[in-house]
């Protein structure tokens, strides 16, 4: 019997990446993303490329339904261009545009904003599975650090629209057996401890255990330093237990997940050079490609900036939405030439868990570069998935 999905906060839909790559190694294991809900529209023209066929009769139907239908459909809906805030004239957005988010609304089943979903919802669905990487603006060290409080109002705390949603299904007896937080290592910090705490209350009154791990996507084979927060609770089994330590995952080498063709030369490319072959000379370091240098000085008012990453390195920094380390730099040696080039959207992709067929399907939507680096960061790393569905499902 499949298991019945359902992805909210579902972003390019890594979950929905985790689970086919689980179905493809286990053939016995099947399941069904019953709805995502995602508002940001380049996540949601993102997750269709993806996740579903765009030539399938379904999203042509859709895409070629009349463009007055569509505009009206989507000023009902309240979709973002900026994942920040609600797109009030959506006539700024092309007809093309429209009819795409439109058309993969409704292939990706997505019921759109968070605070108008309900129990009911999934009045015709068992769910299994429910997964919430809720946005993490303001939990994060980078963020304003505003938080999570029930009436802070903030991005964050769109987390109790899960608590809401939860106990509306209560009431219907048709909770999900399973659930799946994911956050920045931040949430587990004093300043937002008692949200936490007080949440998890919530789940354990509503009959769920609740584990709580730290998971590191450099241990699951991934070479990037990124650690994340994740939640994992199950409904009425009070014995319920998993642990990673198990877990013997050799990392790939980092430069399986980079084109170095297609990388391009960083500005201000002779300053970086020069302060590496300096701290080379200095420390007498003799594989300089095993070396993250860091403090190099370039840009005296960015400390992200002045960190490049040897490529025999064993990962690099985590990979964000935005700022220096949705862009960092790898030092190559070729014939004694040295060159430090940025990491492209392609490899922010690749590092996040996904392939290049991902890449090329979003591209072709029309998703820029930068919007693609910047949905990379934002996601999860697919092989953290992988292995936590593995544990609960196989």
């Amino acid at each position: 019997m499949k298991k019945k999905i359902v992805e909210t906060f579902a972003g390019i839909g890594s979950q929905a990446k985790a689970l086919e790559r689980l179905k493809k190694d286990f053939p016995k294991f099947d399941y069904e993303i019953t709805h995502t809900c995602e508002w940001f529209v380049d996540a949601i023209i993102g997750y269709a490329a993806i996740h579903n066929n765009l030539k399938s009769p379904e999203y042509l139907k859709y895409y070629n339904e009349d463009i007055k239908k569509i505009t009206l459909e989507l000023k009902r809906l309240n979709i973002s261009q900026n994942s920040k805030e609600p797109l009030r004239a959506i006539g700024s957005l092309s007809e093309e545009r429209q009819r795409r988010v439109y058309a993969s609304i409704k292939v990706n089943k997505n019921l759109v904003d968070i605070t108008t979903v309900s129990g009911t919802s999934f009045a015709d669905n068992n769910i299994d599975l429910l997964t919430y990487s809720f946005p993490c603006q303001d939990l994060s060290i980078a963020g304003k650090g505003k938080g999570m409080a029930v009436d802070s109002n903030t991005r964050s705390s769109l987390l109790w629209h899960i608590e809401r949603i939860l106990s509306e299904l209560h009431e219907q007896k048709n909770l999900p057996q399973y659930l799946l937080m994911e956050n920045v290592s931040a949430i587990t910090h004093k300043k937002h401890k008692e949200s936490l705490e007080f949440f998890k209350s919530s789940l354990n009154n509503l009959g769920y255990t609740n584990l709580e791990f730290i998971l590191d996507a450099a241990d699951f084979g991934i070479p990037q330093s990124r650690k994340r927060y994740f939640l994992i609770s199950k409904l009425n089994d009070p014995s319920f237990n998993l642990n990673f330590n198990d877990l013997n995952i050799k990392s790939a080498p980092f430069a399986k997940y980079i084109d170095l063709k297609a990388m391009t030369p960083t500005n201000r490319h002779e300053l970086y050079v020069a302060a590496i072959k300096a701290q080379i000379d200095r420390e007498k370091i003799t594989e300089p490609l095993k070396v993250k240098y860091k403090n190099l000085n370039v840009y005296p008012t960015f400390n992200q900036a002045n960190i490049v990453t040897g490529l025999d390195c064993h990962n690099i920094a985590t990979i964000t939405f935005s700022g220096e380390n949705s862009r960092q730099r790898i030092l190559t040696i070729k014939r004694g030439k040295f060159r430090v080039l940025n990491l492209g959207a392609k490899e922010n992709l690749l590092l996040m868990g996904f392939d290049k067929r991902d890449y090329a399907k979003m591209l072709k939507q029309e998703i820029t570069t930068e919007k693609i680096r910047s949905l990379a960061g934002n996601s999860i790393v697919v092989d953290v998935l992988y292995n936590i569905f593995k544990k609960i499902f196989t």
